[in-house]
Order: structure tokens, then C-alpha cells, then sequence
């Protein structure tokens, strides 16, 4: 989601199942619906425009609507020019916070998924009311063997294609 600035994150909107929204700088953000982001990761890209309080605006109002799956920040280091990102919360009050660590972005993807299978597990975000996702990653996670890493079909889960075993309690 690109905050204040109709340049930032264009090289985001090239990669497979990425979506860009711009929230231009004088958009009232009451009016906004939100419901597109419901149970996604968003990533919030500053241009140049963008305040720290625009972009904390924006946070906030998507987390009052939003049920994300996660938020995370993106700025560019100031050595090498090149994007970083944190995991970000809004707090209380809607103060934007970012995670103590930021990494490179090629990194996003692995992350993204680490968190939402975080949240599937422990009914977080958008899990918080479905709780087939914690028992069919349970049931996935069940019957891996050690080191060995699945990649859990979330669609197939949603659609009841998969379950975890009769009398399981997940």
C-alpha cells in the first residue's frame, strides 16, 4: 500500500498475487473501505510525501476495519539505498511501531508466510474465527517428519478439502 506517493512501490506490483493501492496524501481516510484488506498482509511503502504521522494514520485506520493477517513497513537503508522491512503493530492510540529488525526484502515472502502460519496456530488475525486453519496445520504438522518443511494449501483448507482426523481436537 503505497502512502502519500503515486511512485511508491511500483516494483512491488510486478510480483505474482500483489495488489498496489495508492492512498493519496489528502484522501480522508474515514471514508475509506477497508474491507479489501481483510485477513491479507499489507506492506506499507512511503515515497517521498509521506509523513511518519501519514503513514501511522493509514496503519490505524486499516487496523480498526481490518482483520490483517500482517503489516509490515518498508524504508530504504540509508547505506545502500535498497528496501528494508519490519513487521509493524499499531498500538493503542494508533501509534505505528515497527519490529526491532529489518531485513532485506527478498526475505518478505518466507516471512509472510511464517506469520500466517503463526497466526493459524495460535487463532490470531483473520484465524481468530476459523479455527479449521489451526487444526488442518496441526494435522500437516503431525504427520511431517523432523526437518522435513510442508507447504499448507490455505484454499484447500477454506474450502473443507482438508480436516484433521475424526475426535481430533486439533
Amino acid at each position: 500500500m503505497a502512502v502519500s506517493d503515486w511512485q511508491a512501490g511500483k516494483g512491488w506490483q510486478q510480483r505474482e498475487g500483489v495488489s498496489r493501492v495508492v492512498v493519496p496524501p489528502e484522501y480522508d481516510l474515514a471514508l475509506a473501505d477497508w474491507s479489501f484488506a481483510v485477513g491479507l498482509d499489507v506492506l506499507l511503502v512511503t515515497g517521498r510525501l509521506a509523513t511518519p504521522q501519514r503513514v501511522a494514520e493509514v496503519a490505524a485506520a486499516l487496523d480498526k476495519v481490518a482483520a490483517l493477517n500482517s503489516l509490515w513497513m518498508e524504508r530504504h537503508d540509508g547505506v545502500s539505498g535498497e528496501p528494508i522491512i519490519a513487521e509493524a503493530v499499531v498500538l493503542r492510540g494508533g501509534l505505528l511501531v515497527p519490529g526491532l529488525e529489518w531485513f532485506p526484502a527478498q526475505q518478505l515472502a518466507r516471512r509472510v508466510i511464517a506469520r500466517r502460519e503463526c497466526n493459524a496456530l495460535l487463532g490470531e488475525g483473520p484465524f481468530r474465527t476459523a479455527p479449521q486453519f489451526r487444526n488442518a496445520l496441526l494435522a500437516q504438522l503431525a504427520q511431517m517428519d523432523e526437518g522435513a518443511r510442508t507447504v499448507i494449501d490455505w484454499a484447500a483448507v477454506w474450502r473443507g478439502e482438508i480436516v484433521t482426523p475424526e475426535g481430533s481436537d486439533g
